[in-house]
C-alpha cells in the first residue's frame, strides 16, 4: 500500500495551482516549475503532519514524494502506509491522511490516463496515427487499456502495470517489495515470430506477459526505447493483428495522409524520382497506408524542408532481396510501397518552422499520418 502513490500516480502538476495552495519554493530564486515545492498541514489534531513535495528536477513519471510524520518525534509514521497494519487509530489516520491528499489532488492536479509519461506520449500517438483510443476491458485489471482494430475489433496493443521481477521472468516479489513501486507500464504488442529472438536483444523488449510467447512480445514504457521504435513495434502490431474488414480499400473510402522523413546523407530522393523513368519510387512502409493515399516526404537537416508530395500506387508488398544495401538497410522492414510523385516544393517553402506552426510538434520523427491542418494548408496553397 502507498496512499500518495494511489492518488497521484495519474496526477500531474499544475505549479501556479500549487503556489495558490500554499506550497513554497525551496529555492526562491527559481520560476515554481523549476523549484521544489512543499506544503505542511497537520491532521489528526496536529499530532501528525502530512509534507507532501513535489520535485520536478528528476523529470521523472511520477514527481510527487508524500510522507506523514510524527510531530512529538519528527520521524515518519510508517504504519499508514502498511496495510496489515489495523487499529483504530492507524485507520483513522490513513482516512484523514487520503482524504487531505485528495483534496489537494483535485485542486491542484491534471489527471492523465496512465502513469508512466513514455505510456501517455504513446497513446497519443496511437489516437493520432491510427484514430484509436484505449478501452479498459477487465474488471479484474481495470487499468489495463486494449487498443483495438475499429472494425474487427482485435487487439493490436495491450498496455498493463506488471510487477518488475515479473517482466524479467523472475519469481514474484514479497509483497512488501512490490508496494515499493516496482512496477512498469508495459504494452504487449504482435510480432513476427521471425524477428523475435533480434527483439528480445533490444533494451526494454521482453517475452511477452500473459500472452503467447512466440507471437507476441511485451515493451516496457520506461524510456528504455525510443518513442519512435516502439511506434516501429506498434504500427507491425497493427498489421500483423488487421483483419480482412480492417482493410480500407474500398472506391468510395476517404483518402488517407500522410508524412514521412527522409535523411539526405542516405538517399538522394530527387535523384531516385529522375532515374526511374516513372517519377516512382520503392519505399520501405511502416504505416498501413493504401493504393490512393497521399505521402509528403520531408527532407532532414541540413533541408529540414517538406519537399514532395505522392501518391501512393502499391502497398504492402513484400520487399524484394538486394533492395536496399546493407550500410543502409531501414531497420526490421517487413513491407515496401510505391510512392508516385505529383509535386516537388521549392526548398524552404515549407520549412520545419511552417510545419511547427501547422501541426508538427518538433520535427518528423517516423513514418505516421499528416495533421490536417498542415494537409488544409498545403492544399490551399496549391490551388491558389
Amino acid at each position: 500500500m502507498n496512499i500518495a502513490q494511489d492518488i497521484f500516480g495519474k496526477k500531474r502538476p499544475i505549479y501556479n495551482k500549487l503556489i495558490e495552495y500554499g506550497f513554497e519554493p525551496e529555492d526562491k530564486s527559481l520560476p515554481p516549475s523549476q523549484s521544489k515545492l512543499i506544503y505542511r498541514e497537520s491532521f489528526m489534531d496536529e499530532a501528525l503532519i502530512a509534507v507532501v513535495t513535489v520535485d520536478p528536477a528528476p523529470a521523472t513519471d511520477n514527481c510527487v514524494s508524500c510522507q506523514a510524520i510524527d510531530a512529538e518525534t519528527d520521524e515518519e509514521y510508517v504504519l499508514i502506509n502498511i496495510g496489515s497494519s489495523t487499529g483504530s487509530y492507524v485507520g483513522e489516520a490513513r482516512d484523514e491522511y487520503r482524504n487531505l491528499l485528495e483534496r489537494i489532488a483535485n485542486a491542484c492536479f491534471y489527471e492523465v490516463p496512465f502513469v508512466s509519461e513514455q505510456s501517455n506520449r504513446i497513446a497519443a500517438f496511437i489516437a493520432r496515427e491510427f484514430s484509436v483510443d484505449p478501452d479498459f476491458p477487465f474488471s479484474t485489471a481495470p487499468d489495463a487499456a486494449a487498443f483495438r482494430h475499429q472494425k474487427s475489433r482485435k487487439i493490436f496493443g495491450l498496455l498493463m502495470s506488471i510487477r518488475k521481477t515479473s517482466l524479467l521472468g523472475k519469481s514474484n516479489p514479497r509483497s512488501e517489495y512490490a508496494e515499493d513501486g516496482e512496477y512498469v507500464e508495459a504494452i504487449n504488442i504482435k510480432i513476427n515470430p521471425d524477428t523475435l529472438e533480434d527483439l528480445l536483444q533490444e533494451p526494454g523488449i521482453y517475452p511477452c506477459y500473459h500472452m503467447n510467447k512466440k507471437l507476441w512480445a511485451t515493451v516496457a514504457l520506461d524510456e528504455s526505447l525510443e518513442d519512435e521504435r516502439v511506434m516501429e513495434l506498434i504500427r507491425d502490431s497493427f498489421e500483423y493483428t488487421r483483419r480482412p474488414e480492417d482493410a480500407v480499400d474500398s472506391p468510395d473510402r476517404e483518402k488517407n495522409y500522410w508524412i514521412i522523413p527522409s535523411n539526405p546523407a542516405y538517399f538522394d530522393v530527387a535523384a531516385g524520382f529522375r532515374a526511374s523513368g516513372s517519377d516512382t519510387l520503392t519505399w520501405h512502409q511502416r504505416i498501413h497506408v493504401q493504393p490512393g493515399d497521399i505521402v509528403y516526404i520531408y527532407q532532414t537537416e541540413p533541408v529540414a524542408s517538406l519537399m514532395w508530395k505522392c501518391e501512393v500506387t502499391e502497398s504492402s508488398l513484400a520487399p524484394p532481396a538486394g533492395l536496399y544495401s546493407a550500410e543502409h538497410a531501414p531497420k526490421h522492414v517487413t513491407q515496401i510501397m510505391y510512392l508516385k510523385r505529383l509535386t516537388s516544393y521549392q526548398k524552404g517553402r515549407y520549412s520545419r518552422a511552417w510545419l511547427n506552426a501547422h501541426g508538427i510538434k518538433k520535427t518528423v520523427r517516423g513514418q505516421r499520418r499528416a495533421p490536417m491542418e498542415m494537409v488544409e494548408a498545403l492544399e490551399s496553397s496549391e490551388h491558389k
